[in-house]
C-alpha cells in the first residue's frame, strides 16, 4: 500500500525471512515497478528451477540468490588470500602430495 510520500510505483513492503531464505525478520524495503523484456523460456526455467509461484517471486529469489553467491565468493577469497599470506609470512612450505603440480 503507497504511503502519503511514495508515487504509484513505489510502495514499501515486509518480506517474510521465508520468502528471502534468512533466517531474522527482512528489513523493510522500498519496491518500485519496472518495465523490463526478458526471455520467457529463461524466466520460466529459473521459476520451475527456484520453486517460485510468480514470475515477480523468480526475478527476487534470483536476485537474492546473486547477491548471497558474490557475498559467499567475496569471503571466500578473502579467506583464501589471508590463508596465502599468512603461509608466505610464516615461510610454510606447501607439499604436493597428489604430485600434481610437479610435471
Amino acid at each position: 500500500m503507497p504511503s502519503k510520500n511514495t508515487s504509484k510505483s513505489e510502495t514499501t513492503a515486509q518480506i517474510s525471512p521465508a520468502f528471502t531464505g534468512r533466517k531474522s525478520a527482512a528489513p523493510r524495503v522500498t519496491k518500485r515497478r519496472k518495465h523490463v523484456l526478458l526471455n520467457q523460456p529463461r524466466l520460466k526455467k529459473a521459476q520451475e528451477l527456484l520453486g517460485a509461484k510468480t514470475e515477480s517471486e523468480t526475478i527476487e529469489r534470483a536476485l537474492e540468490r546473486i547477491i548471497a553467491d558474490t557475498e559467499n565468493d567475496r569471503d571466500a577469497w578473502a579467506a583464501h588470500e589471508h590463508f596465502v599470506k599468512n603461509l608466505i609470512d610464516k615461510e610454510a612450505e606447501i607439499v604436493d602430495v597428489f604430485g600434481r603440480l610437479e610435471r
